[in-house]
């Protein structure tokens, strides 16, 4: 990664956590299990489509034991799938 292309990286991260990050219903995104539709967990837009949000993480269902490996998942690719404010794994 180039000199200018990180410091636009750092800056735009700098924005991300200073975001205001009060839970309104609108910014609230529901990550659900696609097989049993368990409620995994709730993930607050941050507004920036572009930066990867979930890599390397692992879900585990505790209901059905299936497991989700995330990958590269920006916003934008989480509101491209969503149903409602549901996204389902």
């Amino acid at each position: 990664m180039n000199k200018e292309k990180r410091q636009l990286y750092l800056k735009q991260l700098c924005l991300v956590r200073t975001h205001d990050r009060t839970p309104s219903k609108e910014k609230i995104i529901e990550l659900r299990c696609e097989q049993c539709n368990k409620l995994l967990m709730n993930y607050y837009e941050s507004g920036y489509d572009y930066i990867i949000v979930f890599q390397g993480i692992a879900i585990k269902c505790s209901r059905c034991k299936r497991i989700m490996n995330l990958k590269k998942y920006t916003e934008g690719m989480i509101k491209h799938k969503l149903d409602g404010s549901v996204f389902r794994l």
